[in-house]
């Protein structure tokens, strides 16, 4: 594809013959070869393209509020509630799920499995989403840096981390997609604090917030 300013128009896009014009938001016009996207109109692609569009259809006949409601479960998962929708319409995945219903605590510079936090299960699934969220506060007035991570069959996938203090609670949230074989699967969820000083998860104190969840949405 060769590029380069137009010095004659803003802006250029289209086709002539068999050259396409393309204008990018940095004013650069792309000029190469039209390529025809590959159609193969498959009975499977046939197939998808019809579900694809009954599950688009299915959201528009939802009403504002089972809208908003699949915009609530999806916020978590960092995408929209239409996304969760069709991706749910298209390939209903197998859902795992546990909430931590007790206080916990952790004082150690190294990580460690959160309490409640571990999901066993056996799917014939090649693909988990993986989704983690935890309020966490600090009992020391500095400020602190603490993390979150989930383990899939022994293995870090994916982590995050955060700065508090004593007067603040930190949600963290993590998501991740993983690629695996049919098969028996352990996924858990590990903290830790990158000092002595201890953290804590309380759910007790704090019953209006969601505190700790794992979940996991296993697809074919």
């Amino acid at each position: 594809m060769a590029k380069g300013k137009s010095l004659i128009f803003n802006e250029i896009s289209g086709k002539a013959g068999t050259v396409d014009f393309r204008t990018r938001s940095n004013k650069t016009v792309e000029i190469g070869k039209h390529r025809v996207p590959l159609n193969p109109k498959s009975a499977k692609q046939q197939i998808h393209r019809r579900k694809y569009g009954e599950a688009v259809e299915a959201w528009r006949a939802l009403s504002t509020d089972d809208q908003h409601l699949w915009n609530l479960e999806a916020k978590n998962l960092i995408i929209s509630g239409y996304n969760l929708f069709i991706m749910a319409k298209l390939t209903p995945p197998e859902l795992y799920s546990v909430a931590g219903t007790t206080d916990i605590y952790h004082e150690y510079n190294a990580w460690a499995d959160m309490s409640q936090m571990t999901l066993t299960f056996e799917s014939n699934a090649s693909r988990l989403l993986c989704v983690g969220s935890a309020v966490v506060n600090p009992y020391i007035a500095e400020a602190i840096r603490m993390g979150m991570r989930i383990l899939v069959d022994g293995a870090p996938k994916v982590y995050t981390t955060g700065y508090m203090n004593l007067v603040q609670f930190v949600n963290l949230v993590l998501q991740e997609l993983v690629t695996v074989e049919p098969g028996e699967h352990v996924v858990k969820m590990q903290w830790r604090s990158w000092s002595d000083s201890e953290i804590d998860n309380n759910c007790s104190s704090q019953s209006q917030y969601v505190h700790r969840s794992l979940s996991v949405f296993a697809f074919p």
